[in-house]
């Protein structure tokens, strides 16, 4: 892809509770391996159906968050003249997160934001974690830890 002049661009607010879906939630390697790869919206939506029939809040945050980043690679294939992210900010000190250990500010979670908006990108459709660094959407890379390199091992 050409510089920032020379395409738009798309950030989606993830979360590491898409990685943790496929991690936890899902059992079966099939399962795991189509939350790996772009989704139509009919299938999100056959999948959101699927997630809602478990009544379980967790896993309808998780699994939107998962299918977001499936979304976020359909869109990649679909615009390719647009250079299209997902991150996540990391644990922050919000409301919603009150109470719950987060220890991070709400300007501590740019990071990703500024990557994903301002840097060369040496691709489209990756999900990018707190630090920066390109993280896998099959479980939660922690920063600090070393930059997913791509290789998915079930």
């Amino acid at each position: 892809m050409g510089g920032i002049k020379d395409c738009g661009r798309i950030v989606n607010l993830g979360s590491g509770g898409g990685p943790n879906f496929v991690r936890n939630w899902l059992t079966s390697k099939e399962d795991k391996l189509r939350y790996l790869q772009p989704m139509s919206e009919a299938e999100i939506e056959d999948e959101i159906t699927k997630i809602l029939s478990t009544n379980d809040d967790r896993a309808a945050y998780q699994g939107s968050k998962a299918l977001l980043a499936c979304y976020t690679m359909d869109l990649a294939d679909q615009h390719t003249n647009l250079m299209i992210s997902i991150i996540t900010p990391g644990y922050i000190k919000t409301a919603m997160t009150e109470g719950a250990g987060a220890t991070k500010e709400p300007h501590e979670g740019t990071v990703s934001l500024k990557k994903a908006l301002f840097d060369e990108l040496p691709s489209s459709g990756w999900f990018w974690g707190s630090d920066g660094l390109r993280s896998p959407l099959h479980w939660l890379r922690n920063p600090g830890e070393p930059e997913f390199d791509g290789v998915v091992d079930l």
